[in-house]
């Protein structure tokens, strides 16, 4: 999640959350073999939002290191 114009939103889509400014939300990452690896933020025992995760890494992520010779 971010901050963004005093209103949360979620950090992978951009989604506007009807949170207030300051909760703690669980986020939760459920994967499955053969379906998308999906996201979900959870407030107060709710589901509030879930988005797919890239199934590519992001361009700022680290790359692994290469081997060494």
């Amino acid at each position: 999640m971010e901050l963004f114009d005093d209103k949360v939103r979620c950090a992978v889509c951009g989604t506007v959350l009807e949170l207030p400014l300051g909760c703690i939300p669980r986020v939760l990452i459920k994967a499955s073999g053969g379906e998308p690896t999906v996201r979900t933020i959870v407030y107060e025992g709710v589901e509030v939002h879930s988005c797919a995760l890239a199934s590519q890494p992001l361009d700022h992520s680290a790359s692994a290191p290469g081997p060494t010779h």
